[in-house]
């Protein structure tokens, strides 16, 4: 007799991945693609754009908006890896889902905790800033109990929202990524008539180590896309929605930090000395009122940053 062997259970990543989501019944599938988009421009436009700039000059001088071009560029790359891997698996968990099915469960569990430990480490620095932000406008808030009572009362407030549900936080993501966009936007319409096209146009000889020193500060500003896989197991149409998402937060935040550093660097002749390059910036051209709009931006910015 011959004995019927059963078929084996496909061991594909898609289909261990769609065997964890048939375990998982209590995620609900509500983000979408423009969701996750927001999301991801959410934590790649954080602190960074409003404080690097001068920075950025500092190291690479007029090559400035060059350079965040070419690193966008680069980081697109990078992107479209995590695409391809995005569009084979509906699970939740991102980079760590993927090395786990690729190497097994102990490198993805040394992933999956350097992601916990680094958004851990990135949102204690963000509230600290915050604390900083709104002290230029009241000093009393960056000391004391009231600081603390500050960063406690921001991370409850995060905590509320994520437990309410994933729509509810979507829907905070979404406006507060809207927001923060508003005042950059403003900024780059009405400032680029104030550039000096100059200060962008005289490249002096770039040498290797201001090079690698502005791609160091320039890799760590745009970091943050690597999260948008992560809520794949919430998304409606995860291999679809979460690749888009991808791609267009890398293009989206690269048009918007190239400018806002092309804006800064042609209006400010003295860009690296300023600790605050995009407000004083929108000081020149748009006076005081602008500044605090600027500043106000910063303050959004890195409460949405926290909030995704």
């Amino acid at each position: 007799m011959h004995r019927i062997r059963s078929p084996e259970v496909s061991r594909s990543p898609e289909r261990l991945a769609l065997q964890e989501i048939d375990h998982s019944p209590t995620l609900r599938r509500a983000l979408g693609r423009w969701d996750l988009t927001a999301i991801g421009v959410n934590q790649v436009i954080g602190v960074s754009i409003f404080l690097l700039p001068s920075q950025i000059a500092g190291v690479i001088g007029a090559w400035g908006p060059i350079g965040v071009a070419v690193v966008g560029l680069t980081s697109l790359s990078v992107a479209l890896c995590f695409a391809e891997l995005a569009s084979r698996f509906e699970g939740t968990g991102g980079p760590y889902l993927y090395t786990r099915h690729a190497f097994g469960d102990f490198f993805g569990f040394e992933v999956g905790w350097m992601q916990w430990f680094t958004r851990a480490a990135s949102q204690s620095a963000v509230m600290a800033g915050t604390a900083v932000a709104l002290g230029y406008y009241w000093p009393a808030i960056d000391a004391g109990w009231r600081r603390a009572l500050l960063i406690v009362a921001l991370s409850a407030a995060h905590t509320w929202i994520n437990i309410r549900g994933i729509r509810q936080g979507a829907w905070v993501i979404n406006a507060l990524t809207i927001a923060k966009l508003m005042p950059l936007a403003i900024f780059i319409i009405v400032g680029v008539w104030y550039v000096e096209p100059a200060r962008l146009t005289r490249l002096p000889p770039l040498t290797v180590r201001q090079a690698l020193g502005g791609a160091l500060l320039l890799i760590f500003m745009y970091g943050g896309y690597e999260v948008v896989p992560v809520p794949g197991g919430e998304t409606i149409d995860p291999r679809r929605d979460v690749p888009f998402a991808l791609v267009a937060t890398i293009l989206s935040v690269t048009a918007v930090m190239t400018l806002a550093q092309a804006v800064a660097q042609g209006v400010l002749p003295d860009l690296s000395r300023h600790s605050t390059p995009v407000a004083d910036a929108a000081a020149v051209f748009l006076g005081a009122g602008g500044a605090l709009l600027v500043g106000a931006g910063s303050i959004v910015s890195m409460t949405g940053n926290n909030a995704g």
